[in-house]
């Protein structure tokens, strides 16, 4: 009997044509087949079918889809990175790579700024990905190829970069690096380099020592007025191996940048660069590189030429473990003078590095705290409260913890403790360096400082400022908030301008006696159980602190 339907069915293969696209009358248009692959191969059948079954040993055949057209305009990822008006690649010097994104996949674009006559390098981190310049619009390619992906712009203006997988225009999530170089880079090269001194340093963890290294070209560095200054188109760096890895300089990932040293006046140029700070104890090797006008890389040796490994050597760097501070305990805390300004961004005045524990308990918001070292200083006359911070640039001690102590080493009495009450990091919406603010204290007494890494591993450098707070004895903020009575029996009322969190109150010799919530612009302290004398009482908001001074009658 003649047939009533037909099944349509597909494959990758000729053996196997068994995915059922769909059944049809002789009537019927089958279903589009949407294929999404350049020369692809889709074999396929028709199966009749009627009441007495399907028919068999049916004939398969088979279809081509077109040749890539050597470029792809999809992007089913849309635009990423997007940043408003374009990409702009900042470095042309025909060696820098411009990274756009880390987190780019296949199937992506990037609207990228372009000048005419400009040399530029499209590249991915997947040595297999396919790269397509377009017009702005994405409507029409310029250029395309496999990465890097070289095209002199014939336009100024924006163009899209594309990435994918292969030239079928394949999408892939997989993170890859999107960049590009701009600019040629020069052959030029230095006629010599070298690694001038010294041939050997040996430092403590935390240490640093300075480098230096001298370059010389012809016609450049050994004429007026460059013979006296810096001559033009010449950067300079001095590298650190891998720990115990005398190998080739050109295979170091460590490269410090290296500044002019004015002092020498010669026909070489000198550069120095101070290194170490950042290593672990152990050995290390170091050489110097050089770059004329944006040129190969050339590597200076000690200290007679380029570094050749037999002759010209790297120089070798011992790092040896710290020494105790000189003030890892109380008993040798080091005096801090109130007010000085050294913390400036650059300096430190301290360290954890090798420091052992101090045998005192541990702070109330201390984590961990047994690299802990030690200060002092003495509160000054007509001053009630003090700041201590450590919310400073500088140092590797990213993350410190501080806590204030009255009394003698031995018999300490924490006053207030902080870890993480400095300036937010807007990069990242925390901070981690610590500041205590008008921690009430009584002149002339002398209090000590304690300054730890968050955590037993966490050491490093810092800079510590003890200043006064922003209170003194004889002058209290009274503009915005009062205390009532004072003298006081039994319950002091509290009334402020803005709203309160918290009081704690303090006697003299730096103890907190009490502690209590607060919510809202007006509070009560029952202060009957507390001894006669006089207490210094902070008040505590949401961006603010007052220190009040009341009498206990």
């Amino acid at each position: 009997d003649p047939a009533t339907s037909y099944d349509l069915y597909i494959g990758e293969t000729a053996d196997d044509v068994t995915t059922l696209v769909g059944n049809y009358t002789t009537t019927n248009t089958a279903d589009d087949l949407q294929i999404n692959a350049y020369n692809e191969v889709v074999y396929w059948r028709i199966v009749p079918k009627n009441v007495g079954g399907s028919g068999e040993s049916c004939a398969v055949w088979s279809f081509t889809t077109e040749t890539p057209p050597g470029y792809c305009l999809n992007a089913p990822g849309g635009s990423y990175p997007n940043p408003t008006g374009g990409y702009t690649a900042t470095t042309c010097d025909g060696t820098t790579a411009n990274v756009i994104s880390n987190y780019s996949y296949a199937g992506e674009y990037t609207v990228i700024n372009v000048t005419e006559g400009q040399t530029y390098n499209f590249m991915s981190s997947i040595t297999t990905d396919f790269i397509t310049i377009s017009n702005q619009e994405g409507t029409t390619s310029i250029i395309a190829g496999n990465t890097p992906l070289t095209w002199v712009s014939t336009l100024t203006g924006q163009v899209r970069f594309f990435i994918h997988a292969d030239n079928n225009c394949s999408a892939e999530s997989i993170s890859r690096v999107r960049s590009i170089i701009c600019g040629i880079a020069s052959d030029d090269e230095p006629d010599f380099a070298n690694l001038e001194s010294p041939a050997t340093l040996t430092i403590n963890e935390g240490d640093s020592a300075m480098v230096y290294g001298q370059v010389y070209e012809a016609g450049l560095t050994d004429v007026e007025p460059n013979i006296v200054g810096q001559a033009p188109g010449i950067q300079a760096w001095v590298g650190i191996s891998p720990m115990d890895q005398n190998t080739n300089p050109s295979t170091w990932t460590m490269w410090i940048p290296a500044t002019h040293n004015a002092a020498i006046i010669e026909n070489n140029d000198e550069y120095m660069a101070s290194i170490g700070s950042n290593l672990s104890p152990g050995t290390y090797y170091y050489a110097t590189r050089f770059s004329l006008n944006n040129g190969p890389f050339v590597y200076g040796g000690f200290d007679e030429g380029f570094w050749n490994g037999t002759t010209n050597v790297s120089g070798v760097l011992t790092v040896n473990p710290p020494p105790v501070p000189d003030n890892n305990n109380c008993a040798d805390a080091t005096m801090l003078v109130v007010g000085e300004d050294f913390c400036d961004g650059t300096n430190t005045n301290g360290t954890t590095l090798g420091s052992t524990p101090s045998g005192v308990a541990s702070a109330s918001c201390f984590i961990g705290g047994l690299n802990d070292v030690w200060y002092s200083f003495v509160a000054p006359a007509g001053v009630s409260s003090m700041t201590i911070s450590t919310d400073f640039d500088g140092g590797t001690l990213v993350d410190t913890q501080i806590a204030l102590y009255s009394g003698v080493c031995g018999s300490l009495v924490e006053v207030d403790c902080d870890q993480d009450s400095g300036e937010v990091d807007l990069s990242n919406g925390f901070s981690f360096n610590s500041v205590i603010t008008d921690a009430p204290v009584v002149e002339n007494q002398t209090y000590y400082v304690r300054v730890s890494g968050y955590g037993s591993t966490n050491v490093g450098s810092f800079c510590l400022k003890v200043s006064e707070g922003s209170l003194s004895v004889n002058q209290f903020d009274t503009s915005s908030i009062s205390a009532f009575p004072n003298p006081v029996k039994s319950m002091l009322t509290i009334q402020n301008s803005e709203l309160m969190t918290s009081a704690k109150v303090y006697n003299l010799v730096g103890q907190q006696v009490l502690n209590q919530n607060i919510s809202g612009t007006t509070a009560q302290i029952d202060m009957s159980t507390l001894a006669s004398g006089a207490y210094i009482i902070k008040i505590l908001g949401d961006n603010e602190s007052k220190t009040l001074k009341v009498i206990k009658e």
